[in-house]
C-alpha cells in the first residue's frame, strides 16, 4: 500500500511541475519599454512592480 501512495505522489509531483513549466513558456508577451518615464507611468497605473536590466559589451 506504501508504494501505491508513493507512486501516486511521484506521479502528482510530475504533472504539478509539467504544468508549472508549461504556463511559463506561454508567457513569452513582455512589452519591453526603454523610457523609464514610461515605465515608472505604466507600473504605477498597473499597481507593478518594475524590473530594469542592465547589460553591457565591454
Amino acid at each position: 500500500m506504501r508504494s501505491v501512495s508513493m507512486f501516486g505522489l511521484v506521479a502528482l509531483s510530475m504533472v504539478l511541475t509539467t504544468t508549472l513549466c508549461a504556463a511559463e513558456d506561454t508567457n513569452k508577451g513582455v512589452k519591453w519599454l526603454s523610457s523609464l518615464d514610461e515605465a515608472k507611468k505604466q507600473a504605477t497605473e498597473s499597481k507593478k512592480q518594475i524590473y530594469i536590466e542592465f547589460t553591457a559589451e565591454w
